[in-house]
């Protein structure tokens, strides 16, 4: 279970603030894989977005700044 971004890889927190940016054009289907493995993304209408669960994850992250 992922409690913070420090649980992440730089890749995966690169990927996971691209999608919350809706800047993730060239998001490979790996990661896309593993972030909706790890329930941070979800398949919406025209592709992955950032999950409830992603937000908060990056929300938390800023607050522990």
């Amino acid at each position: 279970m992922i409690k913070s971004l420090n649980d992440l890889t730089r890749d995966e927190q690169h990927w996971l603030r691209q999608l919350a940016n809706h800047n993730a054009k060239m998001l490979t289907t790996a990661m896309a894989a593993r972030l909706k493995e790890l329930g941070l993304s979800e398949q919406e209408l025209g592709g992955t977005g950032i999950s409830e669960a992603g937000k908060r994850l990056l929300l938390q992250g800023r607050r522990s700044r």
